[in-house]
């Protein structure tokens, strides 16, 4: 699963493991459900997108999708047991420039949550053995592929419906869209 926000809305998007020839019936609700208990999305919004299919990128020189359909019935959203409550802070990391050997990316923290926050910590794991080298942002620490960023603080209060953003400059082949969990201090 790899959130990100694109032009002022959140893309949310989930990858199969493993290969398969074809789906048939898949409840999507699994997925709206599991974007809410992670604080992406509220269950007040609405859904407008499905996007199903193989990646060109990948090889997908052959593959074809035959049928796709989607319905949505008038049921209210199930909420599992035990499902957290939504998380005030939403961070997304963006590649914005690649070369050989490293990239440049801006990561965003918005505040989606209804009081101020006042410092954040960022947690991701790289998927490819990236390092960061340097970034703008607070404390940075790193070990093996798993990165901690403890935003500062110090900065001010970050109002319910703002963003901030940091620069990250790491070491190794562009990470693509990597899924950040964000906890307010």
């Amino acid at each position: 699963m790899w959130p990100a926000r694109d032009q002022g809305r959140v893309r949310i998007t989930y990858e199969r493991v493993g290969e398969t020839t074809a789906v048939e019936d898949l409840d999507i609700s699994a997925f709206t459900g599991d974007s809410v208990g992670r604080g992406l999305v509220s269950p007040d919004w609405y859904l407008i997108a499905v996007e199903a299919g193989f990646n060109l990128w990948r090889g997908g020189a052959g593959n074809a999708i035959e049928n796709l359909s989607i319905s949505v019935d008038d049921q209210k959203p199930r909420r599992a047991l035990g499902t957290a409550a939504p998380a005030p802070c939403f961070a997304a990391l963006s590649v914005e420039e690649a070369w050989t050997g490293g990239f440049r990316a801006v990561v965003e923290v918005t505040n989606v949550g209804d009081s101020p926050v006042q410092g954040w910590t960022l947690d991701w794991t790289f998927p490819g053995g990236q390092h960061v080298e340097r970034t703008s942002a607070g404390q940075v620490t790193q070990s093996g592929s798993s990165v901690r960023v403890v935003g500062p603080a110090r900065e001010g209060v970050l109002e319910p419906g703002g963003s901030t953003s940091f620069d990250v400059v790491g070491s190794g082949v562009s990470p693509g869209i990597v899924s950040i969990t964000c906890t307010p201090a």
